[in-house]
């Protein structure tokens, strides 16, 4: 048995025993699905928003890059209803290549008749760290971005209406520029960004939009609450992530991680505003959104929730060969819950998870070992969590449960339920 074996099951083996009443024997609590939303035709595709204020921080990267270095951008705000009309030319001409179609092209909207998809932006961040590859430590720009596909209704009496949602995000990696200025060298490669990103929003509309199927019309998944338990919270500080590595940064992408491993429709991570407007403008004379009642989100019956309870770093140096290895851990608590129709928690499923990695810095480079380093391998380990623990689950698939030491038996009685839960989303 290895070391990091060792360590997992003794850190397990303490955690898991408290959680053994809640796979006792019990009745499922039911909540009925009505029946599918079964669609004539494709959605409509319209347009890319933002899914919050245009002054929020976390698009002030777009804001930046709309109004003030695209040249056509120039004088333009990013309120302003063609200002992404850019991204609207971009993803397009991917939508209408996509076979069987997924989308219609129209000018017009026939109320009660046809679905909207949506793209809207959740989420950015930037950083910069000498990484390693193939043996160098290179200067690399890491842009993540984060957002989300909307099928939606909208009638002009009621406004608009979730029927579907699917997550996804960017991680883009440039190499070998100076790295005085992160931000300046992100927004140089934001036009090259928004293209990456119309691409994996045109991958996952292909896996989700499948309009043809039907669309759950009553139950819904999301990624409701996420923790940070104090002691992590204080490490955190204590390696200067307590501003990067936070709720919105884990929040966004796990949603990401929830819908790709389970293969279900989420809904955002946080609500959308400034989008649903923003699909409208080119329907604009006939979709009134300003004054209606925007019922937007549906509650979801499917609720996930993560607690960062621990993690760690410790620096090995070693003269002999001329390297730092520097390995991080990171713990969570993933829990999952179902409504039932009396809008009661029946809780499906809880667990501990762990992830392990580490790589290398030059002997005696100090200034190599940087908090956006340790925030792109900490993205890297809650990655590797949530894709191992989900994947494993949804396959019972011993060996992927076991990277993150988890073992399929102590989940087993609980898998059906989950992944019952799961069909009802879909």
């Amino acid at each position: 048995m290895t070391q990091l074996q060792t360590a997992k099951r003794r850190f397990l083996a303490g955690v898991l025993a408290s959680f053994a009443p809640l796979f006792g024997v019990r009745a499922w609590a039911q909540k009925s699905p009505t029946p599918r939303l079964r669609p004539k035709n494709p959605p409509v595709w319209t347009s890319f928003g933002l899914n919050g204020s245009p002054n929020h921080p976390r698009f002030s990267l777009t804001k930046e890059f709309v109004e003030g270095v695209r040249p056509e951008g120039l004088g333009m705000r990013v309120i302003d209803s063609e200002a992404f009309g850019f991204m609207r030319e971009r993803v397009t001409p991917l939508l209408m290549r996509q076979q069987p179609p997924t989308v219609q092209m129209k000018d017009s909207i026939a109320f009660k008749e046809d679905l909207i998809l949506g793209f809207a932006h959740d989420f950015e961040i930037a950083v910069g760290a000498r990484m390693e590859k193939n043996g160098d430590n290179l200067n690399t720009l890491v842009i993540f971005m984060s957002g989300v596909g909307l099928i939606l209704t909208f009638e002009p009496d009621i406004g608009w209406r979730v029927i579907s949602s699917f997550p996804f995000k960017l991680r883009l990696e440039r190499f070998g520029k100076d790295l005085k200025n992160v931000r300046q060298l992100a927004l140089e490669n934001f036009d090259d960004c928004y293209s990456e990103y119309g691409k994996a929003f045109a991958e996952f509309v292909s896996r989700f939009n499948k309009w043809d199927q039907g669309f759950a019309s009553n139950i819904f998944a999301r990624l409701t609450k996420v923790e940070f338990h104090k002691d992590s919270k204080e490490k955190l500080s204590g390696f200067k992530l307590d501003e990067k590595f936070d709720e919105e940064f884990v929040g966004f992408l796990s949603s990401t991680y929830i819908c790709d491993s389970l293969n279900i429709p989420l809904l955002p991570f946080r609500e959308a505003t400034d989008a649903m407007a923003r699909f409208g403008t080119k329907y604009k004379e006939v979709m009134k959104v300003q004054g209606v009642n925007q019922k937007g989100m549906p509650p979801a019956d499917f609720r996930f929730e993560i607690v960062i309870r621990d993690l760690s770093k410790t620096l090995t140096p070693s003269r002999q060969l001329g390297i730092t290895v520097i390995r991080r851990k990171l713990v969570i608590n993933f829990l999952a819950v179902f409504m039932d129709d009396n809008n009661e928690p029946e809780k499906i499923l809880q667990t501990f998870a762990i992830s392990e990695g580490e790589d290398k810095i030059p002997y005696g480079t100090i200034e190599d070992d940087t908090p956006d380093r340790d925030l792109i391998f900490f993205e890297r380990l809650l990655s590797s969590i949530l894709s191992n623990l989900l994947s494993g689950i949804a396959k019972r698939d011993a060996q992927l449960l076991a990277r993150v030491g988890v073992k399929l038996d102590f989940l087993a009685p609980s898998i059906p339920r989950f992944l019952d839960c799961c069909s009802k989303v879909r």
